[in-house]
């Protein structure tokens, strides 16, 4: 018995470095073209709070009412910013997506996705959305850190957590979000470059314990993690064996 609690113990030991391991996400780039109506034209007004809290009806931040800056042209008629998508905004092109690793960090996120070295003209501006889903093994508030140039809004389950709005220069936002239950949640970070000085994004769970992984295809979160889920059979498993004997 002795060594079979020995293990338990070492096994639990274990969940906090497992739900820590990964921290990745997907990235998904557009190009916005330099014709596009706010390209170039809103600057300087920010960090501001620029989106509601929480997302429009097509998945897209929706911009607060009031908005102290510069007003975006670049709004449809659910009032979400179309940045992210083409089928709002005929100035916006997909360009590519990939695997990424938090924290994220990129001083040059110019067009060709993030790779080139300057924005305007032919380039265009850059704009992208990471999303993935967070898992947390407890019911907590979970802490990020962003920093860019220009927009970006962080979502946690549709829910506004860092709003970081405007045309601006890049420095560090520290933000919370609110109470989450254990298990799994939606993030979602916008960002988008609109002017031709600098452009940043800088991202970071700071949370520990908790994790990141690239959203399934469908955007449902997954179910709870093997870990976890791992955790809980063996607590069942021994409960009846102490009950047999």
């Amino acid at each position: 018995m002795k060594i079979l609690m020995r293990w338990v113990l070492a096994f639990a030991a274990l969940l906090p470095m497992a739900a820590q391991a990964s921290l990745t996400a997907n990235i998904s780039y557009f190009k916005i073209d330099s014709n596009d109506p706010d390209a170039n034209h809103l600057c300087c007004s920010g960090p501001l709070a620029e989106v509601q809290n929480n997302l429009g009806p097509d998945g897209l931040p929706m911009l607060l009412p009031g908005y102290g800056g510069i007003v975006p042209h670049d709004v449809n008629g659910a009032g979400e910013l179309t940045y992210w998508s083409p089928g709002f905004n005929g100035h916006v092109t997909p360009t590519g997506s990939a695997t990424v690793s938090l924290p994220f960090s990129n001083s040059h996120m110019y067009n060709p996705n993030g790779t080139g070295g300057a924005d305007g003209g032919s380039n265009g501006f850059l704009s992208a959305i990471i999303s993935a889903t967070l898992s947390t093994p407890v019911a907590e508030t979970v802490s990020f850190t962003i920093s860019s140039d220009d927009n970006a809004f962080v979502f946690v389950d549709g829910l506004v957590v860092c709003n970081d709005g405007g045309v601006h220069g890049a420095g560090a936002v520290l933000c919370t979000s609110q109470t989450l239950s254990a298990g799994n949640h939606s993030l979602q970070v916008f960002y988008d470059d609109l002017n031709t000085t600098g452009a940043v994004l800088d991202f970071t769970v700071n949370t520990e314990n908790v994790s990141t992984t690239p959203p399934p295809a469908n955007g449902v979160p997954e179910p709870a993690s093997l870990a976890l889920a791992g955790s809980a059979l063996l607590m069942a498993g021994l409960a009846g064996r102490k009950t047999r004997r």
